[in-house]
Formats: C-alpha cells, structure tokens, sequence
C-alpha cells in the first residue's frame, strides 16, 4: 500500500505531541489504559511501515497494552477515537480485527516545509523552564515523575525512587509458574514461558495483585471440574487460568465445588426417640 507523503508520521513527535494534548486538557478521564493503548498503537504503526490503515486484533491489542478487560479496552478505543487521536472502523467479525488510523498531530508530518532552528548548546537555556498551566491537572498526572515541564533534576529524588521500586516490582514469573505446578498438580505443566503466557501474567497481577493470582490458582487447583471430573473429563490449564474472562470466573467461585445437601432425619428412624426429636 502506498503512503500518502501528507500522512506520514513522526513516531517521536506524534508522542511528544501526543503529551503535549494529554497535560493541557485536564477536564479529560485520561487514564494509564489509553496511553498505554495509544503508544502501543504507535509501535504498530511503525511495524505496519506507517499505512495510513492498519489491523489490531483485540487479543493484540489488549496484550500489547496490558489491558485485561474486554469492555475497558473497546471503551478506550472509543474514547480515543472521540478524542481525535485516533480513526476507528470494526472489523469484518465486528470486534476481532478492528482497522485503525492514527491522527498526525501537530507538527508531526514529515512534509513541513522548514524545521525548526535548534539552540547551540553554548547558549544558556531560557528562563523560567516551567511554564504554569492554566489549571490544576488531575491527580493522576501529578503522580507522574517528570512532566516534561521541568529538568529531570528538579525532583531526582522521587526518580531514585522509583527507579528503585520499579526493579523491586518486578514479576518473578518462576515463583508463579512454581505456585501453580504445586497448587495445580493435576493439570498440564507449563514447559514454555512464551511472551503471551507472560503478558497475562502481567496484566493480571497488574490488575488484581500477586496475592489474588496465586489465590486464583489455588482455588482452581481445588475445583474438581477444572481437574477433569466433568462430562468431557476436560482439563483447564495454566494459560486456560490466566486469560481474562476465565481469571474472573475462578476468581467469583463458579468452578468451586458443590457441597452435597444433607439429609434430613425422618421420624421413626432406628434409635431416634421422642426426646431427641423435639
């Protein structure tokens, strides 16, 4: 497919760009699900060599963004095809290979007839660096660590920090695949750590915390149907557990087993007496 030469993008300015939009309209529900989605939709437009349209199937696009749920991730679609980031068209099965088109942003064509004239690094940078805004930004942009507003050593304290945190954080996915060969002996074991299995690991700890995922394991590892004693004697496996609408099911209790009714005590039964009825 040949690319129109007025829609070409420049992935590193559409970000900045992209930024730019996200601090100055803070009346917007602007969530960590849509950026993360837009970025990713970035990357697939780079890897589809910039076409004006390209396909994201949703399994893709729910990986890609760490988005676990179905309806979260078609409403950020939505929102950010409301928004004018984006042009959205369902696909031929509806939902499974949606075509999308991302919008240039300002300043981000290639075509631009001049480019702007850069500052010798001899000169000393304007003052001030922080431009006030006109209004409060929301909460959760504030918890971000630069704003692209100030020099990162403005607050290089809170950047240790997380840089700190972030390598504490991170997922040790042989202590889940161990929980769940030992919380789930009777399924399939896990011999390939491939990068779909790891995406639902992240997202659902991402979502739910470590703490419910290995819950979520052993609640699986005790249900007898998920173990085979079924009609089809079928049996649920790592990657089975760790999909999203099937986390959920687990997670509410509708493969938990099914305790047996007790009988009631009919009158007259051997060694009952008067006394013990009453």
């Amino acid at each position: 497919m040949k690319t129109d030469i007025t829609y070409r993008i420049n992935g590193f300015e559409q970000i900045k760009a992209f930024y730019s939009w996200v601090f100055n309209n803070a009346d917007k529900r602007i969530t960590p699900q849509h950026i993360s989605l837009y970025l990713f939709l970035i990357n697939q437009a780079n890897r589809n060599n910039w076409v004006e349209w390209f396909k994201v199937p949703y399994d893709l696009g729910m990986n890609g963004a760490c988005i676990g749920n179905k309806k979260t991730y078609y409403s950020c679609l939505a929102e950010l095809s409301e928004w004018g980031m984006i042009q959205y068209k369902k696909g031929v099965n509806e939902w499974k290979a949606p075509l999308i088109r991302l919008e240039v942003l300002k300043s981000t064509a290639t075509d631009t007839a001049t480019d702007t004239a850069t500052v010798p690094l001899s000169e000393p940078l304007p003052i001030p660096l922080v431009i006030p805004l006109p209004t409060p930004l929301p909460t959760h942009i504030y918890k971000l660590l630069t704003s692209n507003l100030k020099l990162i050593t403005d607050n290089i304290e809170e950047v240790v920090k997380f840089l700190e945190n972030k390598s504490q954080s991170t997922i040790n996915y042989k202590f889940v695949l161990d929980n769940y060969h030992t919380l789930c002996p009777k399924m399939s074991k896990v011999l390939v750590l491939n990068d779909t299995r790891k995406g639902y690991i992240n997202a659902r700890v991402g979502e739910y915390g470590l703490e419910k995922v290995i819950s979520v394991l052993r609640m699986a590892g005790q249900s007898d149907f998920l173990n085979g004693i079924n009609d089809k004697a079928w049996k649920a496996d790592f990657e089975w557990i760790v999909r999203p609408e099937n986390f959920v099911k687990v997670m509410e209790g509708k493969y938990v087993n099914k305790k047996p009714v007790p009988e009631k005590a009919e009158f007259g039964t051997p060694g009952q007496t008067l006394d013990t009825i009453k």
